[in-house]
């Protein structure tokens, strides 16, 4: 009976060292999202930055890597909100993100990339255009 209840015992420990182990904060995916936005507004750039790719992770929204953009601009980082806003255009098959165009002529351009800057320019102008 002793063995049996030491059994039990050292088997219950074990279970209770196992749960908490585990992490106790797991964010959800609007948690996420709200610090980030709250970084943000605290010009805490970096950081939103960090949520708003951890949220990325989660749910692939296209609008969570146009504030990643938005946020390097922010931290006048050009080349990777350059890199950012590119890879968003490249996977917009309905141009859905036309106006992004500008933003990323922008990036650019602050690079000395005035060629470059100037076709994005012109190809957000033909696609106003045609609307």
């Amino acid at each position: 009976m002793q063995t049996r209840l030491f059994i039990l015992l050292f088997h219950f420990v074990g279970l209770c060292t196992l749960v908490n182990a585990q992490p106790v904060t797991v964010s959800s995916y609007e948690t996420m999202i709200e610090t980030a936005i709250t970084a943000a507004e605290n010009n805490d750039y970096v950081n939103a930055i960090e949520w708003f790719e951890k949220a990325y992770a989660e749910k692939k929204d296209p609008n969570l890597q146009v504030a990643i953009g938005d946020m390097y601009v922010l931290l006048r980082d050009y080349p990777k909100a350059e890199k950012t806003y590119e890879r968003v255009i490249r996977r917009d098959k309905r141009d859905e993100f036309f106006d992004l165009r500008l933003d990323w002529a922008r990036a650019m351009k602050a690079q000395g990339k005035y060629r470059e800057a100037l076709d994005e320019l012109f190809w957000a102008l033909s696609l106003t255009r045609k609307m």
